[in-house]
C-alpha cells in the first residue's frame, strides 16, 4: 500500500509557503519507499497515476483482474459506474490519507445551466 506522507501548506505555488521536512519525517521517507512527499496538485496527480499504473499492472498480473471490467456474452465492458467503483475500490485501497468518492457534484444544475460532477474526486489534506 502506498502511504502519502502530506507535507506542506495549502498554497505550495508560493515560496513563502514552503515548510521543509524535519528530520523524523526525513527519515520516514527514506525509510519506506512507499511514502511520498506531496506538495500540492500535480504531485497529487502524480500519485494517483503511479497508483493507476499499479491498477493495470494488476489488470493483467498473473491473476488478472480485467474480468471485473468486462462482460462475457457479449464480450464488452461493463457499465462505467462498474470501472469507476473498480477504480475507486483500487485507490482506496492503494493510497491511505485521502478521500475518494464517486459521482460528486462540483456544481448543481441550476435552471437551464447544466451542473458539474466527476467520476472519481480523489482529495488528501495537508498537515
Amino acid at each position: 500500500m502506498a502511504e502519502l506522507c502530506i507535507i506542506s501548506g495549502k498554497n505550495c505555488n508560493s515560496p513563502k509557503s514552503w515548510n521543509p521536512l524535519n528530520p523524523k519525517e526525513l527519515l520516514k521517507l527514506l525509510d519506506n519507499e512507499n511514502l511520498r512527499s506531496i506538495n500540492n496538485e500535480n504531485e497529487l496527480v502524480n500519485v494517483i497515476l503511479e497508483s493507476l499504473e499499479k491498477l493495470e499492472v494488476r489488470m493483467h498480473g498473473i491473476t488478472p483482474s480485467v474480468e471485473f471490467v468486462w462482460n462475457e456474452k457479449p464480450l464488452i465492458p461493463k457499465a462505467e459506474s462498474h470501472l469507476s467503483n473498480f477504480i475507486k475500490t483500487h485507490l482506496q485501497e492503494d493510497l491511505s490519507n485521502t478521500i475518494i468518492n464517486r459521482e460528486v457534484e462540483i456544481r448543481p444544475t441550476m435552471g437551464s445551466s447544466s451542473g458539474e460532477n466527476t467520476d472519481i474526486l480523489v482529495q488528501t489534506f495537508f498537515r
